[in-house]
């Protein structure tokens, strides 16, 4: 169906969604967080510390989310180990640098996995 040229169009003019892009930049800045010192500082607790480190305890305090992991890391990896992301740094849509904390299924053991660029 055509639309009549005389009736004006109601999204004509209308500004993008701007909840769309506050989400993105959100998330981005979140992703931002976790900078470097505070990775070697994960990865500074877990060579200090002889005992068993609760995953579940790590990611309360600083956010880590499970994430898929790449072909690339998948084969790099034993089956009973589940991947963490821990921050990504993201320059014009390309990932430069990856962080992963990697544990077994019963979460007791964390090893930092750094995918660099």
């Amino acid at each position: 169906m055509k639309r009549n040229p005389n009736i004006p169009n109601p999204d004509k003019g209308k500004k993008p969604n701007k909840e769309k892009s506050f989400t993105k930049s959100r998330s981005f800045a979140q992703s931002e967080i976790l900078k470097i010192p505070i990775k070697k500082q994960i990865l500074n607790y877990l060579e200090n510390h002889e005992e068993k480190f609760s995953c579940r305890e790590l990611q309360e305090k600083i956010g880590i989310r499970e994430t898929s992991i790449n072909s690339p890391i998948r084969g790099l990896l034993r089956s009973d180990l589940v991947a963490y992301s821990i921050g990504k740094h993201r320059f014009s849509n390309r990932l430069v640098k990856k962080y992963f904390l990697l544990t077994d299924k019963n979460r007791t053991q964390l090893n930092l996995f750094d995918h660099g660029s």
